[in-house]
């Protein structure tokens, strides 16, 4: 960790594609009475810009096992994390990661589901899909 508790790092995720990324560690107020002690948070901001799904702008805070999500994406990139959002949540909990909140906007501000309604197109599959597939189910095929 650096001297001022931050992070930072621009470059490139893969050829052509621009990664920033932020990572701080946060002192937060007890949450009762009861919890004298400060709890400690992790944030991370990351922004980059996909082929298929345009740019992404994804805040997570990490407090104790529950984390807090904030994206903002195009329109298409916001319909997809949206629409994703319950096979998202299934990979945290098999993570042992409780999911406190998980916001999904539109970059010129509207809600994921207003450009769902616009008719956005459907992206082809990123590189990061993986991340939102619902985890295979114990036992298999029969």
């Amino acid at each position: 960790m650096l001297a001022n508790g931050v992070f930072r790092w621009q470059g490139e995720a893969w050829p052509g594609t621009r990664f920033d990324w932020e990572i701080e560690r946060e002192q937060r107020a007890a949450r009762s009475a009861d919890d004298a002690v400060l709890e400690h948070a992790w944030r991370t901001r990351v922004t980059l810009s996909l082929p298929a799904l345009g740019m992404v702008n994804a805040e997570l805070l990490l407090t104790g096992d529950k984390l807090t999500v904030r994206m903002k994406a195009s329109d298409v990139g916001a319909a997809h994390f949206s629409g994703n959002g319950t096979a998202f949540v299934q990979r945290l909990e098999a993570a042992g990661i409780q999911l406190a909140s998980f916001s999904v906007r539109s970059l010129d501000g509207s809600d994921a589901s207003d450009a769902a309604r616009r008719g956005a197109a459907k992206p082809v599959p990123s590189p990061l899909a993986h991340l939102f597939d619902a985890p295979p189910e114990a036992g298999g095929a029969t």
